[in-house]
């Protein structure tokens, strides 16, 4: 069985493996480990314990670990010989009844840094592409002629994604010479001949590459382009062949009037009734150039997902996180943590 373990005070891959019945091989594997490492507190890792054994984690309460595992809670207590208000303590084990599997969606997106891409990229690729319902190759650039500037080697990718009966994700962004760019997206979408000829020339590629799902990722548009930019999605799904898909990203919103130049164009509202469905970026609160602060901390991911589901379906609804780390390190004369991100 899989569960989150938070690593406490003296914890290491050996003691962890041996406490759950697992080997230091495969916790080191599953979590993408360096073994020359040590484990920080706090840390979750992914561990997979013998049978349906759970050991209980710090927060853990039956009423959690039973929607965790979508078991009904009065089950979960019955098997354990435990009453519904039971206190549970950490690391006593639990046996979890065989619940029922939910369907999970998932999106992978890839951004070389190289061209060609690196052989070690592609053959990752590969190995999660079984386990994915989306492959996004980040990205194809919006050009201020209509037009679009493509990734190297979209038929490659393309074809790693089919081949395992994935969906490819033609991604578009409005990135221009390195970032996203306002003034380019109020030439989209403030002229109607440029932006039929765009609309145009993301048909004609997504055809081209057998890409099933167009996926706008437009940030930093201009807080007056607001309305333009959901006419504009509403001119797309218009224009849409059966058989596809439309869908956006949208940054992290707690209201609907946020304020701010990266919020005010991004209407949850509207774009819930307009697109198949939504990725929220529920990352970067802590970033490189910034204090030091979890990438995604669980309190403003909530609200964020609270409000989120305010506003359209939830099952329109796909949350983001970051694969990434960041190594803090502790400057002896300024005593002014800095950080890289790997």
């Amino acid at each position: 069985m899989i569960q989150i373990v938070t690593v406490r005070s003296g914890d290491s891959v050996y003691s962890l493996a041996s406490k759950y019945g697992s080997t230091p091989d495969e916790i080191v594997k599953d979590n993408g480990l360096n073994p020359a490492e040590t484990l920080v507190v706090g840390q979750a890792l992914i561990v997979n314990t013998k049978g349906n054994n759970f050991y209980v984690q710090p927060g853990d309460s039956l009423y959690r670990i039973s929607q965790t595992y979508n078991v009904p809670l009065a089950s979960l207590a019955k098997v354990n010989n435990l009453s519904l208000k039971s206190i549970l303590h950490v690391g006593q084990q639990l046996y979890i009844p065989k619940g029922t599997k939910r369907a999970v969606e998932s999106i992978a997106y890839l951004q070389p840094s190289t061209i060609p891409i690196k052989e070690s990229l592609v053959n990752a690729t590969r190995a999660i592409n079984p386990f994915l319902t989306y492959l996004a190759y980040f990205s194809f650039e919006a050009k201020r002629d209509g037009t679009l500037k493509e990734p190297t080697e979209t038929a490659k990718i393309a074809n790693i994604a089919t081949q395992g009966n994935t969906i490819p994700m033609l991604v578009i962004t409005n990135i221009e010479n390195g970032n996203f760019s306002a003034d380019l997206t109020s030439v989209i979408l403030r002229d109607a001949t440029i932006q039929n000829k765009f609309i145009t020339n993301i048909l004609q590629t997504a055809e081209k590459y057998g890409m099933r799902d167009i996926h706008f990722d437009f940030e930093s548009v201009a807080p007056e382009d607001r309305e333009a930019y959901n006419r504009f999605l509403r001119n797309v799904k218009t224009r849409l062949p059966n058989g596809y898909t439309l869908s956006t990203t949208l940054v992290p919103k707690t209201s609907s009037n946020q304020k701010g130049k990266f919020f005010e164009a991004h209407d949850y509202k509207a774009q819930g009734q307009i697109v198949d469905f939504v990725v929220i970026m529920t990352y970067d609160w802590g970033w490189q150039g910034g204090p030091p602060m979890a990438i995604s901390p669980i309190g403003p991911v909530k609200e964020v997902l609270q409000y989120a589901k305010s506003q359209m379906p939830p099952q329109k609804i796909m949350m983001g996180t970051k694969f990434i780390r960041i190594r803090l390190e502790t400057s002896v004369q300024t005593r002014k943590p800095t950080s890289k991100s790997s």
